[in-house]
């Protein structure tokens, strides 16, 4: 529904810019979208200037800059741009992969979180600042001038809009949510950041997260949740089972286990729910690995992908990574060449730029099961 009143809002703006400037001329036409595209683009690169800024004070800093199409990001010491980047598009502007300082106590967290909300908020203030600069300029220096005053008001209403994403949609929203959000769900996602965007050899920067996601754990029920909260819990318990396979913990709470066997008694229910499906079968895939590699359990392991492999499947562009991966861990196929080059992984992923860190995990794992 937000983006659908975004979308109307973007239209009914545009069309009136058009009657309102153009005055149906073909040539003025053609001088408006080159205005609403440079206004547009700065926009933009401003706001995502003042991310960066921001985060440098705060030592939050996003590893891509998606800017429209292109993605802008380092890697081995080499900037790169990739175009049209899958898996998150940049269109409004995106920060992705932020980088975050030391989590090794209470405090520490507390003071994490409250500078993450700060560079979150950054663009929206960015949008602010180049609404009040424009208006500025508009009676002033571009008083006489139609053409530039024409691209102000433009930029003017293309930063509202930009602001407008952000409350609703975009980042603000994310940093206000976390005021809402439960501790488990904080925790995942500065651990998401933490680890699977820098890669399992930093796990050791984020001991209280780890400590407090493992405490939390112990408190998951096995049944009796309404659906909301079996969702929840299924992406945290999903989460708990990966980090034991990458090394970044050492043992599971029991109740855990127990959790994942009720789901997979129910496999048929959950996984003919659209919002259940994608979530249990990721957590599925995860246990099957969990058996396989953790509790050398492979004729289990086995048993229970036979019957999930059938949603797994190749397409006519690439090979589909996890049926590869499982496999191989299974000892159906050897496709350990295969798994060895990261860059596999990063295609499968879409050109995703954490899929190193994910591939931290998949060797640990390949490296546990041949030991």
């Amino acid at each position: 529904m937000k983006k659908r009143i975004n979308a109307i809002i973007t239209i009914l703006a545009f069309i009136f810019l058009g009657l309102y400037v153009s005055k149906w001329s073909i040539i003025n036409e053609i001088k408006l979208f080159l205005y609403i595209l440079v206004s547009f683009v700065v926009c933009i690169i401003l706001q995502e200037i003042s991310f960066i800024l921001i985060g440098q004070i705060y030592g939050i800093v996003s590893h891509v800059i998606c800017i429209g199409p292109f993605a802008i990001f380092k890697r081995n010491g080499k900037l790169k741009v990739k175009f049209k980047m899958r898996a998150y598009s940049g269109f409004l502007g995106n920060i992705q992969g932020v980088h975050i300082p030391d989590i090794k106590s209470k405090e520490e967290f507390e003071r994490v979180k409250k500078n993450l909300k700060i560079v979150l908020c950054a663009g929206f203030f960015a949008d602010i600042i180049i609404v009040i600069v424009a208006l500025i300029l508009i009676f002033t220096a571009a008083f006489k001038n139609h053409d530039f005053k024409m691209f102000l008001i433009i930029s003017i209403i293309m930063a509202e809009l930009l602001g407008f994403i952000s409350v609703f949609g975009g980042s603000v929203k994310s940093a206000l949510n976390m005021k809402k959000s439960s501790e488990e769900e904080v925790l995942q996602d500065l651990l998401l950041l933490g680890i699977f965007y820098e890669g399992t050899k930093e796990a050791h920067r984020f001991s209280y997260l780890i400590e407090r996601y493992l405490v939390l754990g112990e408190n998951i029920k096995v049944r009796n949740y309404s659906d909301d909260e079996m969702l929840k819990n299924i992406s945290y318990v999903s989460e708990l089972i990966y980090m034991r396979l990458g090394g970044i913990v050492n043992k599971v709470p029991s109740n855990i286990m127990k959790f994942i066997q009720n789901i997979i008694k129910k496999k048929e229910q959950f996984v003919g729910k659209p919002r259940f499906s994608r979530r249990v079968l990721n957590l599925v895939y995860r246990y099957i690995l969990y058996l396989a590699v953790v509790d050398n359990n492979n004729k289990d392991a086995l048993e229970l992908y036979n019957y999930f492999a059938k949603f797994l499947y190749y397409n006519d562009k690439r090979k589909n990574y996890t049926k590869v991966f499982i496999e191989h861990i299974l000892g159906i196929e050897d496709n350990y060449e295969y798994l060895m080059d990261a860059n596999n992984l990063i295609k499968s992923k879409g050109g995703m730029w954490f899929g190193y860190g994910i591939h931290e995990v998949d060797v640990h794992m390949i490296n546990l099961k041949n030991s």
